[in-house]
């Protein structure tokens, strides 16, 4: 032993003891065991030294000394310690079984995959080869509404077609009414045609909406049954086929095509690969386009064509260095309405609106008493007293001279600054910042009763903005035979797609009196979904887009980033060829300054675990680091944005160090598509028997808060009471949306949901949304081969512990992990890294620091403040989606799953006297180099036993799906692991049971315009 180098180390220990700053020091020195074992010892007996460790450094030269949260002394229940002491006695009659990976077979899944395209390879080459497309079967209709089109009246002088033809790489910039997408391939299989060559084209959008709509629409102009010709192919569903010239796809499709090692076989194949870059910048299409050139390169003959608006050109022709750009010009309005407006069309603005349209009561008092109040010198008081008696000075007085203003202004026929108050006022009772539904409404049905029959486009932030829209055109006034509505937003399902008519203006067939179309879309980045842009005659704009992170303060939106551009704003006042309805003031049309976010603070630019494993999974050469990979791979990555990508890929087990290979967990995570955690959770929940409430969870964490955001402290207090009344002494956000669910499906089984929307405060469509995306993620277990059906059907054995809340709360912490935080009740927060971080649980969260039955609470995200503030006026970032869990959750689950450390659990015994002397009693272990617990020995023995089985269990499961559910251990360890945490909820006053209400709902819910609360016979008509 080195007495120097234990001296040097024990005073580096006492220095990090006593800085409460340092949480990691490295001693890049090589340390002998002895000397380690030595230290460890010396600490393990002083109790000041409890929260500091020492480790050998994984993967390089020395040791590292680490701060960690000491979580104390765990106690246990009398029905626990029995659980135990069966647990140790199971421990000690398998203790001459050892864990040994199977490397042969460690990176090979035993999972199916939808990503498929062998339909192309069918046939020997010479005759795919000569699939030359058919002719297309335009009626004159079609010929007629694309020859309005910008997109063909260029492509016709196809001399600049030719001119860039024979470029690898070309960019064809227009705007989104150009009609460029669907004329380009029209064009692409009319030339084919013609000149009898092979086309076979992959076409690569953004939203699965836009898939369906873009390929229903081709179809549609070229009198062909979709999955001829053109064909898609989705994440789940595909119309495909051997003949298929074009496939359209997602981004997400291709990349995870691309994984599939069978993919290259297509490659040979391909002549045209087409890419929707709208609304998108290099930087956020770096993984995708990385693989395209891998694409190019198996394949020189492939044609990149890319395609852009004007505000995204010059990027993508700065990235593509030399390519050539096809600029097609605007469309020619196809009414000359008002031939002296710069857009061609009467522009109503926020205030000619009030002043004409709005019926809301305040504001037709405000029109009629506003002249009279405020600013007149003149009105009468008590005793006939006016303001000009209280100024002597009479002209000299300043404040009487900016009254009379005031008034003479007021007075003023057509006066700009009584109607700017207007605004003003209005802005005072109607929040800017969400939709005025019935201000919406006034203005369509004033258009439907006093303008000619057309196509009205309104534009909304959301789909529940779409849906609650819908429902106030239903119940207004208007008559319904002569409307006909249209909804068009990203959940819209694809059976809607299939079934609805696709141009708006040919729906008049079935029902010959309809005089308006009114289209309700939900942001203008879907624009493409609406048919003919070009025939849009009126236009209602909010001005407002979805709102992402979700936090508002007391109504306001305090970083503007809901306000949508200027250039948005102008794009749509073009699109309209008659009148153009505006909510907002005419100062937003100025520049983006008015609606540009506030400055936010800066943050860490962190590459998304996802698209960094997703990247590792198509990784062919290895003869570079895997950050100079990255690097190349995701353009602009540096190595400090995805270095704590990769060591949360490490810890949650999905990559294997020290190469980075994706582990078969890894590969699971990605295809399921839901995140790294919810992904998890999923799995965790098939092992555990406890699929179906885990389900629910998941799909609505995707789909987003169902909770109407409140707009005062009293809707505030309102949500809250709602949300205390589910979760019912769970503690647990997550089964707030498990019962909430629950009850709403009842509901609406038995077509009782209004009431219940309304009571509750939800988003109109919310729970409609959140049911399908449980019907997709059932859908994809059933393709990966999870779930069966039919014969083999196993979805209630998958379900046996669906009722048991403590074991469907152990895979939430399982696959929540490491976002576990700790509560500080002197300081009334919830702390990670030894309180070096702090946060506040969000103000509409059942957890909140002063109610806590345990101090562990694991959380979805994280809500960060986004304005700058100055560091003295510091605000915590806020934890969502939270879940309480005990000492033995943590003790049990959490961290069990790293691949380098399944062999002992990540699970570490600190050395000491009374362990050399044979006497256990109480001993100190650590989690995961983490967290510090105190229990017996022997059952600390029971715990590192349960981690280290279930922890192989779980890495077995990830390569043996279903084989590893059929083993008899698998349900005995769960069991076990269910009954100490059901015990332990007990001992801490926490409810643990569900009832056992699995959802009815089996199918797809309507989204789109045929989508109600209730079939009653009012929504019948």
């Amino acid at each position: 032993m080195d007495q120097d180098n234990v001296s040097v180390l024990r005073a580096i220990v006492e220095y990090v003891e006593k800085s409460d700053c340092i949480l990691e020091v490295k001693v890049m020195k090589a340390i002998g065991c002895s000397d380690l074992i030595a230290l460890q010892k010396e600490m393990a007996g002083d109790v000041k030294f409890r929260s500091v460790w020492i480790f050998p450094t994984e993967n390089e030269v020395g040791v590292t000394i680490v701060r960690v949260d000491f979580g104390g002394n765990v106690p246990y229940s009398v029905a626990t310690e029995a659980q135990l002491k069966k647990i140790c006695l199971l421990a000690q009659s398998l203790a001459h079984v050892t864990y040994a990976p199977q490397l042969a077979e460690r990176h090979y899944t035993r999972f199916s995959s939808s990503m498929n395209w062998n339909f192309w390879l069918i046939g020997n080459r010479a005759t795919r080869l000569g699939n030359v497309p058919p002719p297309g079967q335009f009626s004159e209709r079609t010929l007629n509404r694309r020859k309005t089109l910008a997109a063909y009246q260029h492509l016709a002088s196809s001399a600049e077609w030719f001119s860039i033809a024979d470029s690898s790489v070309y960019i064809v910039c227009g705007e989104r009414d150009s009609g460029k997408l669907t004329e380009l391939v029209h064009y692409m299989l009319g030339s084919c045609c013609e000149s009898e060559r092979s086309c076979r084209t992959i076409c690569v959008l953004q939203e699965e909406v836009e898939v369906l709509a873009t390929v229903g629409r081709i179809c549609e102009e070229r009198d062909e049954t979709v999955g001829s010709t053109i064909g898609y192919k989705l994440t789940i569903n595909a119309q495909v086929g051997e003949m298929n010239n074009i496939v359209f796809c997602t981004a997400q499709t291709l990349i995870m095509s691309l994984v599939i090692k069978t993919f290259d076989k297509v490659v040979p194949e391909l002549t045209h690969l087409i890419v929707d870059c709208s609304d998108q910048r290099p930087a956020g299409m770096s993984l995708l386009f990385s693989l395209v050139k891998k694409i190019m390169s198996q394949n020189e003959a492939i044609k990149l064509v890319l395609l852009c608006t004007k505000e995204e050109v010059q990027s993508w022709a700065n990235f593509f260095e030399g390519a050539p750009v096809m600029r097609l010009p605007y469309n020619v309005p196809t009414e000359n309405n008002q031939p002296n407006s710069p857009c061609g069309a009467t522009l109503y603005h926020l205030d000619k609106i009030l002043m004409t349209i709005c019926t809301h009561g305040v504001i037709q008092s405000l029109k009629a008493n506003l002249p009279k109040l405020g600013a007149n010198p003149y009105l009468m008081a008590r005793k006939s007293l006016q303001a000009m008696d209280w100024c002597p000075e009479a002209s000299n007085n300043r404040c009487l001279q900016l009254m009379l203003n005031a008034h003479k202004a007021y007075t003023t026929d057509g006066g700009a600054d009584r109607w700017s108050l207007l605004c003003q006022m209005y802005h005072k009772l109607y929040n800017p910042y969400v939709v005025d539904q019935k201000l919406v409404v006034d203005i369509v049905a004033h258009i439907c009763k006093r303008f000619a029959s057309g196509n009205v486009l309104v534009v909304l932030p959301d789909y529940s903005d779409v849906l609650e829209c819908l429902v106030w055109l239903r119940r207004s006034a208007l008559d319904r035979h002569n409307i006909k509505f249209v909804v068009y937003h990203r959940l819209v399902t694809e059976d809607e797609f299939k079934d609805s008519v696709v141009y708006p203006e040919e729906q008049s067939k079935p029902n010959p009196g309809k005089r308006f179309c009114v289209m309700l879309l939900a942001g203008a980045s879907l624009l493409e979904l609406i048919p003919s842009l070009n025939h849009i005659h009126y236009v209602v704009d909010t001005g407002l887009k979805v709102h992402h992170s979700g936090d508002y303060a007391k109504g306001i939106c305090i970083d503007r980033s809901c306000l949508a551009t200027a250039r948005t704003c102008r794009l749509l006042m073009w699109l309209a060829q008659r009148k153009c309805f505006m909510l907002y003031g005419k100062d937003r049309l100025k520049s983006d300054e008015a609606s540009k976010p506030l400055p936010i603070k800066a943050v860490s630019n962190v590459t998304p675990p996802e698209t960094i494993l997703t990247a590792l999974l198509c990784r062919t050469d290895f003869s570079t680091s895997t950050i100079e990979y990255l690097g190349a791979t995701l353009f602009g990555a540096r190595p400090a944005s995805v270095g704590a990508s990769l060591q949360l890929l490490h810890q949650i087990g999905a990559i294997e160090r020290p190469l980075t290979v994706p582990t078969s967990l890894g590969q699971l995570l990605s295809h399921l598509d839901v995140g790294i955690h919810l992904g998890k959770a999923l799995l965790y929940s098939i092992l555990f028997r406890c699929v179906d409430p885990m389900l629910t969870i998941i799909a609505a964490l995707k789909v987003g808060n169902p909770f109407v955001e409140p707009l005062d402290e009293q809707s505030e207090k309102e949500i809250v009471q709602l949300k205390h009344s589910l979760h019912s002494r769970t503690y647990s956000d997550c089964m707030v949306l498990l019962r909430l669910y629950h009850q709403w499906s009842q509901c609406k089984y038995t077509q009782t949901d209004g009431s219940m929307v309304s009571n509750y405060r939800l988003k109109i469509g919310a729970m409609e949304a959140i049911s399908n995306a449980r019907v997709e993620i059932m859908s994809m277990l059933r393709v990966l081969g999870i779930v069966k059906c039919s014969r083999e059907n196993n979805i209630d054995s998958l379900n046996t512990n669906s009722t048991k809340w403590a074991i469907v709360k152990c895979c939430l912490a399982a696959g929540f992990y490491p976002q576990l935080a700790i509560a500080d009740y002197e300081k009334h927060l919830l702390t990670t890294n030894c309180g070096s971080e702090g946060f506040k649980p969000h103000r509409l969260s059942v957890v909140q620091i002063d109610s806590l039955p345990a101090k562990w609470v694991i959380y979805g995200r994280k809500l960060d403040h986004q304005l700058n503030v100055a560091k003295e006026q510091s605000v915590q970032a806020q934890l969502l989606e939270n879940t309480v869990i005990t000492d033995w959750t943590v003790l049990l689950v959490c961290g069990i799953d790293r691949f380098d450390t399944l062999a002992n659990g990540n699970m570490q015994l600190r050395e000491g006297r009374n362990i050399a002397d044979r006497e256990p009693g109480t001993v100190q272990f650590i989690i995961d180099r983490k967290y510090t617990f105190q229990l017996p020995y022997d059952y600390y023995r029971a715990v590192s036993f349960i981690r280290r089985r279930l922890g192989q269990l779980f890495e077995h499961f990830s390569r043996n799906l279903l084989k590893t559910l059929k083993r008899e251990e698998t349900d005995r360890l769960v069991n076990y692991i269910g009954d100490i945490l059901h015990q332990e909820d007990v001992s801490s006053m926490m409810a643990c049971t569900l009832n056992d209400t699995r959802p009815k709902l089996k199918n797809p819910l309507a989204m789109g315009a045929s989508w109600n609360f209730t079939m009653d016979m009012f929504d019948r008509m």
